[in-house]
């Protein structure tokens, strides 16, 4: 029996859970009995013993990397479509929605340009300076580029022009560099709906900015970050290819205990705090295996992937197998 092994956890497939050890089998059981469900595929950490799958969702779990069950995205109270529509400051039309089981976004028009594009992302991990002679001299390859939050402050990033950012809650909408590389750009902004937003900084930046805005909600909603809501937003708007890089996930525990490595490549001095534990680690490990398992068996299945930070040694998607995926090393 071949073992789909990705980040130290391992894939059971429920009509071959009968070739497995006891211990297994009734964690598996006690796991879906739990959660009432009948999973085609769960995932256990091969250290911890935990059982996961892409059907938790926030109504069972807090550690869960969706916001709800599958087939009840879009009704839901808290993040469904009208959540997202009737919030004060989403003041666009409700027909120019787009929505299903995964996804709910605004200002479709704008966003329609990226189908059957090649986009490149670019997140904050440190693989996107350990690597940046190499994405940078494909950057011709691509139809767009996105980032997220700080990524006006690396100088790293001054050539790089930006299509598409998302701007989450700690990023400053008054800081006159965002707002100079904005216009420079002529970037379209995204908002997150799953979190709070308001306050005067925020309503006079929607009020004021000039070019395109939309607000989004997907259903994965992991611990791991913006970039993994942003390489869900690519595949569900048809992008044929997405590379990305500084996406790597967090450092083991001994690593930030012992030399308290800085994490954020966009922000200067930024440390990982004591507060990390194995426990956080092990999360951030499952929630990548849930972002990968989702994207590419249950989303991306026309799109290919390529993962720039492949050869940063922390990279956690480098543990990743797919004929879709490409290492890049």
């Amino acid at each position: 029996m071949r073992k789909e092994e990705w980040i130290d956890c391992g894939a059971i497939k429920m009509n071959n859970l009968h070739l497995y050890d006891a211990e297994v089998i009734e964690g598996v059981i006690a796991y879906c009995d739990n959660l009432q469900i009948s999973p085609e595929k769960v995932w256990r950490n091969n250290i911890t013993g935990e059982i996961f799958s892409v059907e938790d969702s926030y109504h069972t779990s807090q550690t869960a990397a969706f916001l709800t069950p599958e087939n009840r995205f879009i009704e839901d109270i808290k993040h469904g479509l009208q959540s997202v529509s009737n919030k004060s400051y989403v003041n666009q039309d409700r027909s120019n929605f787009y929505y299903d089981d995964d996804i709910i976004y605004s200002n479709k028009n704008a966003l329609e340009k990226y189908k059957e594009s090649r986009i490149l992302l670019i997140g904050a991990g440190p693989s996107s300076l350990e690597t940046a002679s190499v994405w940078k001299s494909n950057l011709t390859k691509y139809d767009f580029i996105w980032s997220c939050n700080h990524y006006y402050n690396p100088t790293f990033l001054n050539d790089v022009k930006v299509d598409l950012a998302t701007l989450s809650n700690g990023v400053d909408l008054a800081n006159p560099m965002l707002l100079e590389r904005l216009e420079k750009d002529n970037t379209t902004v995204g908002f997150v709906t799953s979190v709070n937003r308001g306050g005067l900084s925020f309503e006079n930046f929607t009020n004021n900015y000039g070019n395109d805005i939309f607000y989004f909600s997907t259903r994965y909603f992991g611990k791991i970050g913006s970039m993994s809501r942003l390489l869900v937003l690519a595949t569900k708007l048809g992008a044929k290819h997405i590379s990305f890089v500084g996406v790597d996930g967090a450092l083991p525990p001994e690593e930030i205990f012992v030399k308290g490595t800085k994490n954020g490549v966009f922000r200067t001095g930024k440390e990982f705090s004591d507060s990390r534990s194995t426990d956080y680690y092990n999360l951030y490990k499952k929630h990548y295996v849930l972002l990968w398992d989702y994207i590419l068996n249950n989303l991306g299945k026309d799109t290919t992937y390529c993962n720039y930070g492949a050869s940063y040694k922390y990279n956690l998607t480098s543990q990743v197998t797919s004929e879709r995926l490409a290492q890049s090393s």
